[in-house]
């Protein structure tokens, strides 16, 4: 179908066709610049950046169990580099899972890069020891609305996380479509000590010393889960982002 429809073959070589630097280095000067603006102009940068976000290479975050049923449907599973990764001095970190064209445009189009085929199985269980490491599962998408990707990283590399968390780009990383949620009546607080609280990169949960449990900012919550697994007790859980008692946003 893309070799016999032109239209279609230069719509999918964009995914690989200016490569994954560009898009992250530009993006980060551009974010960059605009929070140096006065306000006013800020404010219009902003508003501009989060329009063109969705058209370049987004992403939402997802816990594990939605990211293993994206693996499950999806098909030419492949890992390549994390470009963030790469930028800050990690060339050998394999944590970004692509999917569909990816396989073939990817050794055609950065033919000295490392790219592994992996079948369905070993995909799913790199995904469980990306969780177990702490890496932040989100599917990512490029020019075209289909999911190519999905990243697994941290905040201290992560591009599109700190377009969001530090320049306030929302569209470049949106929450998933959960919520963390803890129960007061298992959560003891480790005696002061929650491992839960480490485990989340975007300040969400935090210890009261006077209640002695874990509570969560649902405003601040992106909903990856990563903190029920450091809970031994099953205190946490997620809910229904949409059908959380108040309403906070994507």
């Amino acid at each position: 179908m893309i070799e016999k429809d032109p239209e279609r073959k230069e719509a999918v070589l964009k995914i690989a066709g200016y490569n994954l630097e560009w898009y992250i280095y530009n993006s980060s000067w551009m974010v960059r610049l605009v929070n140096k603006l006065p306000w006013p102009l800020k404010s219009l940068g902003k508003h501009l950046a989060n329009k063109t976000a969705y058209k370049l290479h987004a992403g939402q975050v997802v816990p594990i169990e939605d990211a293993i049923q994206i693996a499950e449907l999806a098909h030419n599973h492949v890992v390549i580099p994390c470009y963030c990764r790469r930028l800050s001095g990690d060339f050998e970190k394999l944590t970004c899972l692509n999917f569909g064209m990816v396989k073939y445009l990817w050794p055609k189009y950065r033919p000295d890069d490392r790219i592994e085929e992996v079948d369905k199985d070993t995909a799913i269980e790199m995904l469980k020891e990306w969780d177990e490491e702490g890496y932040v599962h989100a599917v990512f998408w490029a020019k075209l609305p289909y999911v190519i990707a999905i990243c697994n990283c941290e905040r201290r590399y992560c591009t599109a996380m700190k377009n969001r968390l530090v320049y306030g780009v929302e569209n470049a990383y949106k929450k998933s479509h959960y919520i963390a949620v803890v129960d007061p009546e298992i959560c003891d607080g480790c005696d002061g000590s929650p491992r839960c609280t480490l485990r989340c990169q975007f300040g969400a949960l935090q210890y009261n010393p006077s209640k002695k449990i874990v509570e969560v900012d649902p405003y601040k919550c992106f909903g990856c889960g990563l903190c029920r697994s450091a809970c031994e007790k099953g205190a946490i859980k997620l809910v229904d982002r949409e059908q959380f008692p108040i309403r906070v946003g994507w």
